[in-house]
């Protein structure tokens, strides 16, 4: 399943995400999530994301067999970031991302 999501480090957003993960852990490769969101100069999207899973993704999925680093490997490696910018044409998206 591909899930495509705008605003997956807002609180709804990431709820949502949590729970896709939590609900395809046993097939995670089935799962792929197209994450649209805002890059900084600070942190990226995908870092972004990485310090979520850390922080709170682990306790709430609780993979018994995975460490915390080791489950944010996982989740990232079904996940696919897309930066954008509301003020650059056509959002800053390249074009390998709009494929």
């Amino acid at each position: 399943m591909r899930i495509c999501l705008s605003g997956g480090t807002g609180l709804m957003g990431w709820d949502l995400v949590l729970t896709f993960v939590k609900s395809y852990w046993s097939d995670l490769a089935a799962l792929e999530i197209v994450l649209l969101g805002r890059g900084s100069p600070a942190a990226s999207l995908r870092a972004r994301v990485r310090r979520l899973l850390l922080e709170d993704g682990f306790a709430f999925v609780a993979p018994a067999e995975h460490t915390p680093e080791a489950f944010a490997a996982r989740v990232l490696g079904q996940m696919r970031f897309v930066e954008f910018d509301l003020q650059q044409p056509g959002l800053g998206i390249s074009t390998a991302d709009m494929a």
